[in-house]
Formats: structure tokens, C-alpha cells, sequence
């Protein structure tokens, strides 16, 4: 079964993909976001991996690897200060952004792909006690020796680089639109917040080749039964991607808050407030006999009485809202961002408000690398069409709405 929350904004080629997954055997059910589209970096790979985004699919007794082997729990997390907005305190946000991966031997060895030891580090006890969590009968069968030993690349660079997509924002809360949540969450109006969004491995990285070529590289989709041999390999191997990513966010709020005491000193609070992974695989088990397994792709998983966000973008707001009860019905997910979505509805500035960017060329924090510029604030109507469809199936509600002011991102 298939269900599309907006059949407007849908192309054709897309409901295609949409309705041969829905299609597939042990497939159970498929949920396609208003923000789906394709990623034209997966069309050509020659394997098929082209799972449109913004999808969440549910299998039962079978694993579709395929549906979710890149990125796995890339994902955001929200902190909260007790700071609220005003001009002076511009200089200090940015100092903790620039002080990010700051010093000039580190980020020689940053840009070899190398990076130095530090007091984030993990030892390979620690890497190895992350990966196992909460996995039984745990052994290393099907893993690559990299994941085995734990490289100075993965025990080094966890919550230090943001490629790609991924960026560190902070924000203040621009608009309430539930007072009473907002209050009970510790937020108020002008309040400032910083937003990550970080990646995580995939199993391209973690699984032995021979593997990979029967489950992943292949121009079909790939369905493995419980009986499957690789079935327990890819089960243990999505579980370590998971834990890394959980504990790579982790560590990124380590180190912010390190530097956020650094720059205001001791009385300002740098607080986690929710984490939100968007790309993963959860095991369900439906009871001794039968299991359940929800793919996410660019979708939150959605907790009744819980925040959910919703990104923008470095120049469009960014909404926390609140989980509800009527997200069962769509597999405990939403959208989240609404950024492809945005292409279809008109974008307008807002005032004279202004974003500073600082962008690091290949994640390097050294006066060459860096750049900076300052990009207009802008409203796009994809949001509160969004929301209100968000609204209106009962899977959420608006809570405050996030405007940015200085934007990190590696290019």
C-alpha cells in the first residue's frame, strides 16, 4: 500500500518509484512526504539505491538493504542557551563558530584527511563499546577491519567535520505559535539556539566487499529473508552505523559546549534540547515470530508529545513542532526540511534581515580557507503549506519557528 500526503506536487516519475516499491515482496507499506523528490547523484550508480527522498517504507520479516545503505542516522540536533537576541552579542556567536576546528597544524593534517588526537578523540576501547551497544551475541563476521580496529579517521574526525549538506546554525526563536508547549519546554521569544545537521556512515563503508556485491551492488532491489547468511551481518552493521551516529552528534555537543564556555564563560548555558535522526533502519519487533523493519529516508521519526524539527535552510526559517498522535498513521515520520519542496512556491525576503555565512573550503579553518558574506533573510510559502498538511493529518503541530543568523558550513 502507498500513500501519498500530496499528489499536487508529485511528479510522475516519482509516484512511479513510489508505487514499484509499494509493489515489491514483504513490503507492507510505503509513505511518501510532500518534500519527495530524487537525487540525481544515485540515477547512475548502476545499482539501485534510487530510493526517492523524503520516503518512509515498512517491511515485514525481510530486509531491503538497498533502501537505506547511504547516510545512515545522519541527523540534527537542537541546543538551547539562556542568551536572547541582540546586536553585541553577534561578534561572540561567531567567535565560537570560528573557534571550531581552529589551529593551523590540525587543519593540515584536517585537509590530508588525517586528524590529530585530541580530548574528543575516542580510544579504540571506547569506539569498539559504541559499536557493540546494545547489539547481543556481538561478532565482527561481514565488518571491514577499519570498523574492527577503529581508524584514527573514525576515532578522530566523530563530531568534527560537516561535508556536504550538513552545517551548524544558530538561530533565535523568531515566533511562538503555542505558548503554553513552548513554555513548558523552556523556550521563549528572541531566545538563541544553534541547529546541526551531521552525517553518518553508510554501508558501503562498514561491510566486506564480497557483501556489498550481493546485497548492496545490484541492479535490482535485493530482499533478504531471516534465512539469509547476510541477513544477521547487515542487521549488526546497520546497529553500529546507528550508535556512531548518535555518538557522533553527542560529540559535537561536547565540543560546542566547550567552546560556548570558552567564549561566554561559565554563567551562559549551552543546553541539549531534542535530536532528530532523519535516514535509518528500525528493527520492530510484532512479536516472537514476526519483525517489522521502518526504513527512513529524509524523514524524522515522529514521537506523540515530542519536538520534531523542521529545517530550512541558511536563509529560510527552521519550525519546531510538536509530535502527534495521528503520525501512526504514517509510520511515525514527517518531512524534514522542506527544502526541494521550496522550487515549487514563491520566495520573498523579509525586510532588511540578513544571514552571516562562514563558509570553510574542504572543512579547514584558516584565514584562506574561509570565507564570509552576508545573504538576505527569506520567506518561501513551502512552509506553512507544509505545516498545515502536517496539521491537517494530525502527525504534528507547530510549536516556534527558528530565523538564522550565522550559518557554518564546510564546501
Amino acid at each position: 500500500m502507498a500513500i501519498i500526503l500530496d499528489e499536487k506536487n508529485i511528479s510522475p516519475e516519482v509516484k512511479r518509484r513510489v508505487n514499484e516499491i509499494s509493489n515489491l515482496p514483504g513490503v507492507k507499506e510505503v509513505v511518501a512526504f510532500p518534500d519527495i523528490h530524487l537525487k540525481s547523484k544515485y540515477a547512475n550508480l548502476g545499482y539501485r539505491i534510487d530510493i526517492p527522498s523524503s520516503l518512509a517504507i515498512l517491511t515485514e520479516d525481510c530486509l531491503y538493504p538497498q533502501f537505506r545503505s547511504r547516510g545512515l542516522n545522519c541527523g540534527m540536533a537542537l541546543l538551547k542557551t539562556n542568551l536572547f537576541y541582540e546586536d553585541a552579542l553577534l561578534p561572540k556567536l561567531e567567535k565560537v563558530l570560528l573557534n571550531f576546528n581552529k589551529g593551523l597544524v590540525r587543519n593540515l593534517f584536517n585537509y590530508f584527511r588525517f586528524p590529530l588526537q585530541d580530548k574528543f578523540s575516542l580510544s579504540t576501547e571506547e569506539f569498539q563499546r559504541i559499536c557493540r551497544k546494545d547489539i547481543s551475541q556481538f561478532n565482527y563476521s561481514g565488518i571491514r577491519k577499519e570498523w574492527r580496529q577503529g581508524t584514527l579517521r573514525l576515532k578522530r574526525k566523530m563530531g568534527k567535520h560537516f561535508g556536504g549538506n550538513h552545517f551548524m546554525e544558530f538561530q533565535a526563536v523568531d515566533d511562538v505559535f503555542n505558548e503554553e508547549q513552548a513554555k513548558e519546554w523552556g523556550i521563549r521569544k528572541g531566545q538563541i539556539c544553534l541547529l546541526y545537521h551531521t552525517a553518518g556512515e553508510s554501508l558501503d563503508d562498514i561491510l566486506e566487499e564480497d557483501i556489498l556485491k550481493e546485497t548492496i551492488y545490484q541492479p535490482k532491489f535485493v530482499k533478504l529473508d531471516k534465512s539469509s547468511p547476510n541477513f544477521p551481518i547487515i542487521l549488526k552493521a546497520l546497529k553500529m552505523l546507528m550508535n556512531y551516529g548518535f555518538a557522533y552528534r553527542l560529540t559535537t555537543f561536547s565540543i560546542l559546549k566547550d567552546l560556548f564556555a570558552e567564549v561566554f564563560g561559565g554563567e551562559t548555558e549551552l543546553e541539549h534540547f531534542s535530536d532528530h535522526y532523519h535516514n535509518g533502519i528500525e528493527e520492530i519487533k510484532k512479536d516472537p515470530d514476526h519483525t517489522l523493519f521502518l526504513y527512513r529516508h529524509n524523514v524524522n521519526k515522529v514521537s506523540s508529545g515530542s519536538p520534531v524539527i523542521l529545517s530550512g535552510s541558511f536563509n529560510l526559517k527552521s519550525y519546531v513542532n510538536k509530535g502527534a498522535a495521528g503520525a501512526e498513521n504514517f509510520l511515525w515520520s514527517a518531512d524534514h526540511g522542506y527544502g526541494d519542496l521550496t522550487r515549487r512556491f514563491p520566495q520573498e525576503k523579509i525586510d532588511s534581515a540578513k544571514v552571516k555565512r562562514l563558509l570553510f573550503k574542504k572543512g579547514v579553518n584558516l584565514p584562506f580557507f574561509v570565507k564570509t558574506k552576508k545573504v538576505d533573510l527569506e520567506y518561501n510559502s513551502a512552509a506553512p503549506y507544509l505545516l498545515s498538511l502536517l496539521e491537517e493529518k494530525n502527525i504534528s503541530k507547530k510549536v516556534f519557528s527558528l530565523a538564522p543568523i550565522i550559518n557554518l558550513k564546510f564546501i
